[in-house]
């Protein structure tokens, strides 16, 4: 069972502010607009009084009147029930090559079925997803000997569903340390029906580089993740003298008085123990996120 609180607003405008309020909160709770008058159902890992703190604090001038609000605590819905509204309420996102969608039909891009029911990140819609699903296909497609992809920080296992739709042979393998959103990725892959192994574990060293380099003959890796874990595992690999044969590194904000180019000559001497000299470089860049990639030189 879910624990939902329905939050009705007699006043539309405030409505809509909260719900663009929810979203700039994050993965912590999904919410859906349903009913006259308008009403947020909210589904929260949080504490909910935690969560009105923060609703009141935010919006407090517009709050002042207690008649424009009622919030309605402790009803319950099914897994079920929650599962089908977050199926009804989750919007469609196209990329270059996929739509990501939780609706299994017929579509004009390769679709990605992904139900968020659990909040793992990587849905999709954040600019360090949606980059690397822009640029897989042209990056991956040419790749037809025996490879390896591992997806670094797989989230709801979107990136490691894609990558296996785009190279049906290769052999991917999803690393996530947290274990609900492992939990739900394994149940993407099941609905998209994709052969992908998994694993829990908070580092990169838990992969054995001697049999994965005397294994395949291409080697991917697509990470994901914090700009202190990728510092932390290009440094490992360094260590170890591997090399995959392309890297996607995202998840590294860009500060707006740099260009490209030079902030990621700087992340390289300065965070990556100049690992990527070995690499011809390419990159791509949203809403100042970067995206890097990386291919080895021959």
């Amino acid at each position: 069972m879910y624990k939902v609180n329905n939050i009705i607003f007699y006043d539309p405008s405030l409505s809509r502010k909260i719900v663009t309020f929810l979203s700039l909160i994050g993965s912590d709770l999904i919410a859906f607009k349903t009913f006259i008058p308008p009403t947020i159902m909210v589904v929260t890992q949080k504490d909910f009084t935690f969560f009105l703190q923060e609703i009141f604090s935010f919006f407090f001038d517009n709050l002042r009147d207690p008649q424009n609000i009622m919030i309605i605590q402790n009803s319950y819905i099914t897994q079920e029930e929650y599962e089908r509204m977050v199926i009804e309420y989750t919007e469609d996102i196209e990329t270059n090559d996929f739509i990501i969608t939780p609706r299994i039909g017929n579509y004009n891009k390769t679709p990605l079925y992904i139900i968020s029911v659990n909040f793992a990140q990587g849905t999709g819609a954040h600019p360090t997803t949606k980059m690397i699903l822009d640029n897989l296909k042209k990056t991956l497609e040419h790749h037809k000997k025996k490879t390896l992809i591992i997806d670094y920080g797989s989230g709801s296992g979107i990136l490691s569903i894609a990558s296996k739709k785009i190279l049906s042979k290769s052999s991917v393998l999803s690393i996530e340390i947290n274990f609900r959103s492992l939990i739900e990725a394994k149940r993407n892959y099941i609905l998209n029906k994709t052969e992908i192994f998994f694993c829990l574990s908070n580092t990169i060293q838990v992969l054995n580089l001697t049999s994965i380099k005397q294994t395949f003959d291409n080697k991917v890796l697509i990470i994901n993740v914090p700009l202190y874990v990728i510092e932390k595992s290009l440094k490992y690999l360094k260590e170890n003298n591997f090399y995959f044969d392309i890297l996607m590194i995202s998840g590294i904000k860009k500060p707006k008085n740099i260009d490209q180019t030079s902030f990621i000559n700087k992340l390289n001497q300065e965070n990556f123990d100049n690992y990527l000299d070995n690499y011809e470089i390419t990159s791509d860049c949203q809403k100042d996120w970067i995206l890097i990639i990386a291919k080895i030189k021959t």
